[in-house]
C-alpha cells in the first residue's frame, strides 16, 4: 500500500491484482492470524489497565479490542493524530473489495455460506483503512497481518465463537477443539469451491501477557535477562505448560516482534532506556546482516546456476 495518504487509484489497482489462492493451507493465514491479535493486545498490555493475561477471547472481547484500539491510539503511536479518518475513501475502497471478491467467485459470492466471510474481511481492510488514515507512516497497524493474509496469500477470513456457524464450514474442527484453549475460531475460505478450514486459536495471548508483565517486575534491562528455560519454568508456575521452542515461537517471538521486549545473546529482557533499546538493536543488527550475508551467496548460487532471480 501507498505509504502517504490513502490513495483510491492505489487501492483500485492493488485490489484488481487480486486473487483468491487455488489451495487452503494453514500455513498461509494460522502465524499471521496470530500476529494480529498480539498487536491488537499491545494496546492493552501497554495501557494501565493490562488484563491480557486475564482475558476471555470470545467474539465480544475480540470487537471490543479493535473498538479500544481506535479510542486508545496514542498509547501505542505515543501521539495523538492529527488527521480525520476520510470515510468517503474508505467506503469507496470497501465497494473495490467487494466487487473484487464478487468478481473473482461469481454468483456464490452472495451465498449465505460466504457471506459472514467477505463481510469480516471487507471489515478487517476497513480497519487497516482507517488505522492508516491516521497513521500513514506505523509499522504497528495491528492490521497489517490481516490485509497479507488477503492480498498475499489469498485467503478470506472470518473470526468467531458460534460454533454452530464454525462446524458449518469445517465439520470436524471441534474435534480438534482444546479445553484449555479460547472461545474463539478461525476461519478461511480460498477460491476452490466449499473450501474451508480453521482452528481454535489458543491462550498464547494469555501467556504474552503473563511475561510481559513478569519482564517488567524481573528482567528489567539487558542486565537481568532471562533465557527461554526460565520462562518455561515461570509459565509452569502459572499453570501453563509449554517447551522450549512453542515458549519461543508462541511468546517470545511475538512479544519480540511487537517491539515490547528486546533480546541479546544473554537472553530477553523489558526494554527500559536508550541501552538496552541499543543493545538489543545491534544484536538483531548483527543476525540480519549474517542473513544478508548468506541471501547474497545463494543470488550468486543462482547466477552460476544460470537462474536470473529465485522468487
Amino acid at each position: 500500500m501507498s505509504s502517504n495518504a490513502i490513495d483510491i487509484g492505489v487501492i483500485r489497482r492493488e485490489i484488481g491484482d487480486l486473487s483468491l489462492s487455488e489451495k487452503l493451507n494453514q500455513d498461509g493465514y494460522a502465524d499471521l492470524f496470530y500476529d494480529h491479535l498480539t498487536g491488537m493486545l499491545k494496546f492493552r498490555m501497554l495501557s494501565q489497565r493490562n488484563d491480557v493475561d486475564r482475558l476471555t477471547l470470545n467474539e465480544k472481547t475480540y470487537f471490543g479490542l479493535e473498538e479500544y484500539i481506535f479510542e486508545h491510539t496514542e498509547i501505542v503511536e505515543q501521539r495523538e493524530s492529527e488527521n480525520e479518518i476520510d470515510w468517503n475513501t474508505i467506503d469507496d475502497a470497501k465497494d473495490i473489495l467487494r466487487g473484487r471478491i464478487g468478481t473473482i467467485l461469481g454468483k456464490e459470492s452472495k451465498s449465505d455460506t460466504l457471506k459472514p466471510i467477505i463481510d469480516f474481511t471487507v471489515n478487517a481492510y476497513e480497519n487497516l483503512l482507517m488505522y492508516k488514515n491516521l497513521y500513514p507512516e506505523s509499522k504497528a497497524n495491528p492490521w497489517i497481518p490481516t490485509y497479507h493474509i488477503l492480498m498475499k496469500n489469498g485467503y478470506l477470513l472470518l473470526v468467531s465463537d458460534k460454533r454452530d456457524l464454525v462446524e458449518s464450514y469445517d465439520k470436524k474442527i471441534l474435534n480438534r477443539a482444546k479445553e484449555d484453549s479460547s472461545d474463539l475460531f478461525v476461519i478461511a475460505a480460498s477460491h476452490k469451491d466449499r473450501s474451508f478450514s480453521g482452528f481454535q486459536i489458543d491462550n498464547r495471548s494469555n501467556s504474552q501477557g503473563m511475561v510481559y508483565e513478569f519482564f517488567k517486575r524481573e528482567a528489567r534491562g539487558v542486565g537481568h535477562a532471562k533465557k527461554s528455560k526460565d520462562i518455561v519454568e515461570f509459565l509452569g508456575r502459572q499453570k501453563r505448560e509449554y517447551s522450549e521452542q512453542d515458549v519461543r515461537v508462541k511468546v517470545l517471538l511475538p512479544l519480540k516482534r511487537a517491539g515490547l521486549i528486546g533480546s541479546t545473546t544473554a537472553g530477553y529482557f523489558y526494554i527500559e532506556n536508550h541501552h538496552d533499546l541499543k543493545q538489543s538493536y545491534l544484536h538483531h543488527q548483527e543476525k540480519l546482516s549474517g542473513i544478508q550475508k548468506t541471501l547474497d551467496m545463494h543470488r550468486m548460487k543462482a547466477f552460476q546456476m544460470g537462474w536470473e532471480r529465485l522468487d
